[in-house]
């Protein structure tokens, strides 16, 4: 019996051997060598944004905070002085961005400006789920479990060179898809007429912590001189109609008494229309381009009725309703 569980011991730890080589080896996710010159099926990008500003203190003084969505908003545009990053990562809550700011800020960091993209994952995305995913978790110096936890990752069957992206990880910061617009370009009606599905719905509900950190965020920014410019995410129809929009609407709300914002989401031309999209939860570039043409004031053509409305405390309550016609009306 003693042989059998040395046996076993044995072959497990070859095993775990060869699989820790492996994934060395082969850095799928680009955390070994940090190189994310090539197309990859997914990277830690809150780990590795972290760690690179921090490295770079004087690089970047505004970010553009928010989840996956805020990937295509090309902050290249902008043309005020200020050099910007684009900070997104996978289901990125408040929590996580409030932390980001204060290590940001101590680590010497001057911050002159943020864009904070929130939506409806801002309320029940749960931080510490995040944490359980080694694509999410946050930065910590000498972090050996987040290193671990990728060495001994199950290899991935599907291809990055035909499903990958290209993380810009030492520049812009954003994740580009060109696999995907290639795709796109082939047969754009087909691949509107059959847009992948993903939800943005989920179960739960941390709506007064996620004000609370929101409050917080707000607060800091004051605090060191910070421009703070909230909007809320532009959704497509399918997401948009799926989730609790009473709960949402509370979150506008809610949000309205501690800052004034851009409301993108609703059913516009922009949501209903599945060109403008990769998937049902993710919207494309030329969305991204129209949310910093109407937050700063470039856009050389009118915009979508209804897209981008500039929400304060005294406007909410006529937002919403404005908004409950809509989808009446839809």
């Amino acid at each position: 019996m003693k042989q059998y569980v040395k046996r076993l011991i044995f072959i497990t730890g070859v095993f775990l051997l060869i699989l820790m080589g492996y994934n060395y080896v082969v850095d799928d996710y680009g955390l070994f060598r940090g190189d994310y010159s090539t197309p990859k099926l997914g990277t830690p990008e809150h780990y590795v944004k972290m760690k690179f500003l921090l490295q770079n203190p004087q690089k970047y003084n505004a970010f553009c905070f928010g989840p996956s969505r805020v990937g295509s908003i090309d902050l290249t545009r902008i043309h005020n002085g200020y050099t910007y990053y684009n900070m997104t990562y996978a289901a990125g809550v408040p929590y996580e961005w409030l932390n980001d700011m204060k290590q940001l800020i101590a680590g010497g960091v001057e911050i002159r400006q943020i864009l904070l993209g929130v939506d409806n994952v801002s309320y029940w995305g749960d931080p510490k789920v995040n944490e359980k995913n080694f694509l999410r978790r946050s930065y910590k110096e000498y972090d050996w479990a987040q290193y671990v936890l990728l060495l001994l990752q199950k290899p991935s069957i599907v291809s990055a060179k035909t499903k990958g992206t290209v993380f810009d990880i030492y520049d812009t910061g954003r994740p580009f898809h060109y696999i995907t617009e290639q795709e796109i370009e082939k047969d754009p009606e087909k691949y509107a007429n059959n847009l992948l599905y993903v939800t943005t719905r989920g179960s739960g509900n941390r709506m007064d912590e996620a004000m609370q950190e929101i409050q917080e965020i707000k607060e800091l920014a004051d605090e060191n001189g910070i421009e703070l410019i909230v909007f809320i995410n532009p959704m497509s129809k399918v997401n948009y109609l799926e989730i609790d929009l009473n709960e949402f609407n509370e979150f506008k709300r809610r949000l309205a008494r501690i800052t004034g914002y851009y409301d993108f989401s609703g059913l516009n031309e922009i949501a209903i229309d599945n060109h403008n999209y990769y998937d049902t939860a993710h919207y494309r570039p030329n969305v991204g381009d129209k949310i910093i043409d109407r937050i700063f004031g470039m856009e050389d053509s009118p915009l979508p009725r209804g897209f981008g409305v500039w929400v304060t405390k005294d406007n909410v309550e006529e937002h919403i309703r404005d908004l409950e016609n809509e989808l009446n009306s839809y």
